[in-house]
């Protein structure tokens, strides 16, 4: 394929405006709508405006939106999304912490604080390297008191698990995780979670990749999930609510969600709120997130009460 210099002009406020009203997008106020450009962007809206334009094939001067859209019912979906992303986000916070705290008593069983550093434990030794090293960089350049605390005090140089696991990144923890050689292991650090290793490994791994669309503040509405879900055939609850025809985008994401947090933290509405929430979609419908038709009949969904 031949690559062509990119041509398209910078607009101003005004000349954005101007081309959205040109392409037939209604706009009430200019003065909103300028605000709207400059605080979120042209370009980040252009990803919520796409249901409301005709086929490319479709589309002439003054006739790409469909009648009646607006600006507002375009900022309408982009708030809709950033809802939903903080709804995911604090999901994957209480994951996140409790694995952390899962792991770190797993490792320290073993022996001590510092069996966790223990080569056998793992069946990668390239991959255990690369974890140290990253580890230990983490433990250099850590700011919190209690590692500053342990660097000015103790041997060895790395600090306990208990310790680690607190300042690790997500994304490094699921690779210690998914290193340790023992099945067993693995599994006792997932069993809390109510998932073997084998489904609980690549779902840590894909909530890192969900969980870093969320931090850098992504589209998770109407988006597919570049690393996908591994869908399990146990438990059958879990099995049954999943949709193997959605890979790749968020209801099954969400799904496995609901049903681990219904395991660690029992008291939780967090599910009932991501209904409500879901109920407010003010455009298209759950399709575009992957949710079957039949979804609230699913046991994962079945008789949640909306919070």
């Amino acid at each position: 394929m031949t690559r062509r210099a990119y041509s398209k002009p910078a607009l101003s406020l005004d000349d954005q405006i101007a081309h959205l009203k040109l392409k037939g997008m209604m706009i009430a106020d200019d003065n909103a709508a300028k605000a709207h450009l400059q605080h979120i962007s042209y370009y980040r809206l252009s990803a919520y405006w796409l249901p409301f334009e005709y086929p490319k094939a479709d589309q002439r001067p003054g006739h790409c939106f469909h009648p009646g859209t607006t600006l507002e019912a375009v900022i309408a979906l982009h708030d809709f999304d950033c809802k939903l992303r903080k709804l995911v986000t604090e999901a994957i916070e209480v994951i996140e912490i409790a694995l952390r705290g899962n792991w770190a008593l797993e490792m320290a069983a073993l022996g001590d604080g510092h069996s966790y550093l223990e080569p056998a434990h793992y069946r990668d030794a390239v991959k255990f390297a690369e974890n140290v090293s990253r580890m230990q960089g983490e433990v250099r350049k850590s700011k919190e008191r209690f590692i500053e605390h342990y660097k000015r005090t103790y041997v060895p140089a790395e600090p306990p698990v208990w310790m680690v696991s607190e300042i690790l990144s997500f994304g490094s923890l699921s690779h210690w995780y998914a290193n340790i050689k023992e099945r067993s292991l693995r599994n006792r650090i997932s069993k809390p979670f109510g998932l073997n290793e084998a489904v609980f490994q690549p779902f840590i791994h894909h909530l890192t990749v969900v969980r870093n669309i969320g931090a850098h503040h992504s589209r998770l509405w109407n988006r597919q999930i570049p690393l996908r879900l591994f869908i399990p055939r146990n438990p059958p609850e879990l099995a049954s609510s999943m949709d193997r025809g959605a890979s790749g985008r968020l209801y099954n994401t969400l799904t496995l969600l609901s049903y681990v947090l219904r395991k660690i933290d029992v008291s939780a509405d967090w599910q009932g709120r991501l209904l409500t929430h879901l109920d407010t979609l003010p455009h298209g419908d759950l399709g575009q997130l992957g949710f079957p038709a039949n979804y609230e009949t699913l046991p994962i969904w079945k008789g949640v009460a909306r919070a």
